[in-house]
């Protein structure tokens, strides 16, 4: 039921954020990867993003909500386009669907290419790759290595 009901919410957010696009510094869509949800990132100055992600981990059947801060490092040109790459830091709090599950947070390290299509369509694309530490609370404290990855679809409204 659950998976569900994300998959609609994901679906609807499809459908109705490229109604309202625009170029602008807020952007909003469609996660794909080790978390399938919605993903948002807010510009805060031209080298500065902060964003997040809500969606299913696919691994675990957990909600997955994670929030970061990025810094843009470097531009690449690709034949006259531009890619930037961004470093960044993030937190990640893992929610079981069930009694099974167990609570998780995790810190990640990130990286992440971006490319921003300009002109008539608002749109930009992103691979993130997020190493980390990831902690869960089950009967005591667990910690382990983890690795989260995405592409990501966002529009600009």
């Amino acid at each position: 039921m659950k998976k569900k009901l994300l998959t609609v919410v994901a679906l609807m957010a499809l459908v109705m954020i490229p109604t309202f696009a625009k170029s602008s510094d807020m952007s909003a869509g469609l996660a794909v990867g080790t978390i399938n949800g919605v993903g948002f990132k807010y510009k805060v100055d031209k080298d500065i993003t902060a964003g997040g992600t809500v969606g299913f981990d696919v691994f675990s059947g957990t909600i997955n909500v994670e929030g970061f801060g990025l810094y843009k490092v470097a531009e690449v040109d690709v034949q006259k386009e531009v890619i930037d790459i961004n470093v960044g830091l993030g937190g990640a709090a893992r929610i079981p669907l069930s009694s099974s599950d167990v609570f998780g947070l995790s810190v990640l390290g990130m990286g992440e290419a971006s490319y921003s299509f300009d002109g008539d369509l608002p749109i930009d694309l992103l691979l993130r790759l997020e190493p980390g530490v990831g902690m869960a609370f089950s009967g005591g404290f667990n910690a382990a290595f983890v690795m989260q990855a995405s592409l990501q679809a966002l529009w600009r409204f």
